[in-house]
């Protein structure tokens, strides 16, 4: 509850100003690290992401590295941990970082840890809890000085063999790899398969940076094990794994559960205990609700794009020294946003902007640029809190804006992925949201690509999305301008709103959203952002 805090301060002045930027070229650049030739394969369906992962992690040959904000102990979940198990006993070297805010279920002591101590006693592994927020709370409260518990690694990344990787905008939990009409839940997103050496070596650089951090809990196997949950773990990768290669005999849900029984057991070279079978059955009917994933292996036919990319990435402020140490992930979006001449498509879960970022689209927009955000509005948000600090402030963004467009999906299906595209050639794919917890908070690491091609194809996938979403409109005259209200109205000089997330959302959630807004007002003086709320 304290880290949702995060936004709340009123805009202070900056000290840094949006630099001047001839192109978008100029922009490609001018940004940190080398840049390399890379295969590239955008991940957009949910199953086809997931089949991704699994065909990496189950051909791991020598070595793992797996980095998360969230890790849940479901269906996807739990397989991960199994393969990763499966994997550590056959050689292969494993190292897990899960953030200690994100993934709190499973790296609590005594609740969800036996698993990750189960796999920390396979083999060669390494499993860290980075900046765990049990062991930062008392200072927080010492101090009145939520930053440091709230500071997290938000990479997402998965490196295989040291050859190939993933990174994007997808955690380890079913809604990231469901349908919606599987989940409830279930999200839009994004990721990149690269596999370029250069590139790839780049992101395993990101996850070498967060091992290097003091501020994480290294899991260590049980000193005494009363009970293992190693059989449970293999058995359920190895029923995963015949379920995504369309294995299991299709037919009647009983059937086809005896099917999956069969193949976990056959795993072991022993029987397994009872309870391990009880605990099993149930994790295996939970299977049989995605028949998304079932048969989605092999992904040979995924299309594949040769591309010049670099890997632009920031250390989480749990590892920086100051508040004003370099945040590449945030210069690079403002350099492309500056470099931009003709127009810029967003995709982004949240909308919160430093003045930083407001300066930049504020000149973009006056340069003639259009400018679109797809976003999420009260009825798709997971989040209160980012809604509270939009839900005012998103008309003012329009004033100040020239050219802004904000498009919100007008039903629960929350959008999570994180990408842009600036003019016709420059792209970014990756975890940064537009928000202070990614632009003053978190590690975040995102994939630019200099290719007409991918410029195109993200483009278009971002133009999909708002298709059938409702979009944000705020009154103008004949030239454009945004209109406010007379003096004599109630709400005197605030922007004049057609259409917004009022209109959207019911009045008992609008009250509730207000309580959360006013509750991180009063909670301002923990953090030192530099955000604009209205």
């Amino acid at each position: 509850m304290v880290a949702a805090a995060a936004a709340c301060l009123p805009a202070t002045t900056n000290a840094v100003s949006v630099p001047r930027v001839a192109s978008t070229a100029a922009a490609w650049e001018g940004m940190e690290g080398p840049s390399a030739s890379t295969g590239f394969v955008m991940l957009t369906d949910n199953a086809e992401a997931w089949a991704a992962r699994w065909e990496l992690l189950t051909d791991a040959r020598s070595s793992i590295d797996l980095s998360t904000f969230i890790f849940d102990d479901d269906v996807f979940g739990f397989a991960v941990l199994g393969v990763l198990t499966d994997r550590a006993l056959a050689g292969v070297k494993v190292r897990l970082l899960v953030d200690g805010r994100g993934s709190i279920a499973l790296s609590t002591p005594f609740f969800g840890r036996d698993y990750l101590q189960e796999l920390a006693a396979s083999g060669d592994v390494d499993v860290h809890i980075f900046n765990p927020p049990l062991d930062e709370l008392v200072g927080a409260l010492l101090n009145l000085d939520a930053t440091q518990i709230s500071a997290g690694n938000h990479n997402k990344i998965i490196v295989v063999d040291k050859s190939i990787a993933i990174i994007g905008g997808r955690n380890v939990s079913a809604n990231y790899f469901a349908t919606i009409d599987e989940n409830e839940t279930a999200v839009v997103d994004a990721d990149v398969l690269v596999d370029g050496t250069g590139v790839v070596a780049a992101i395993t650089d990101v996850m070498d940076r967060g091992f290097l951090t003091w501020r994480q809990d290294k899991i260590a196997a049980d000193v005494v094990n009363f009970s293992s949950q190693q059989d449970e773990l293999l058995m359920f990768a190895a029923a995963m794994d015949a379920w995504v290669r369309g294995r299991i005999p299709r037919g009647e849900s009983e059937d086809m559960l005896w099917s999956l029984q069969t193949v976990a057991k056959a795993r072991l070279d022993h029987v397994p205990e009872p309870v391990t079978v009880v605990r099993l059955e149930a994790r295996l009917k939970a299977l049989l609700a995605y028949p998304s994933v079932y048969g989605v292996v092999p992904t040979s036919n995924l299309p594949r794009t040769q591309v010049t990319a670099k890997v632009v990435t920031t250390v989480s402020r749990a590892r920086k020294q100051s508040r004003n140490d370099t945040n590449d992930t945030t210069d690079a979006f403002v350099a492309a946003i500056a470099g931009a001449r003709r127009d810029i498509a967003i995709q982004s879960p949240s909308l919160i902007l430093s003045p930083l970022l407001l300066e930049a689209f504020e000149a973009a927009g006056k340069r003639g640029v259009k400018i679109t955000i797809v976003t999420n509005g009260p009825l798709s948000s997971d989040s209160r809190a980012t809604q509270a600090l939009f839900i005012d402030s998103w008309p003012e963004l329009m004033a100040r804006i020239p050219h802004l467009r904000i498009f919100t999906p007008g039903r629960p299906h929350m959008q999570h992925a994180k990408r842009a595209v600036f003019d016709d050639d420059l792209s970014f794919v990756g975890t940064y949201n537009l928000d202070p917890f990614s632009g003053q908070m978190n590690s975040e690491t995102i994939v630019v690509t200099t290719s007409p091609a991918m410029a195109a194809e993200t483009r278009a996938a971002i133009g999909t999305q708002r298709l059938d979403m409702d979009e944000y409109l705020v009154v103008r005259d004949g030239d454009g301008v945004v209109q406010r209200h007379p003096q004599s109205h109630p709400r005197a000089g605030a922007v004049m709103v057609v259409f917004g997330p009022r209109d959207q959302a019911t009045a008992d959630e609008i009250v509730q959203i207000e309580k959360v807004k006013g509750w991180l007002l009063n909670l301002q003086g923990l953090w030192d952002f530099d955000v604009m709320v209205w």
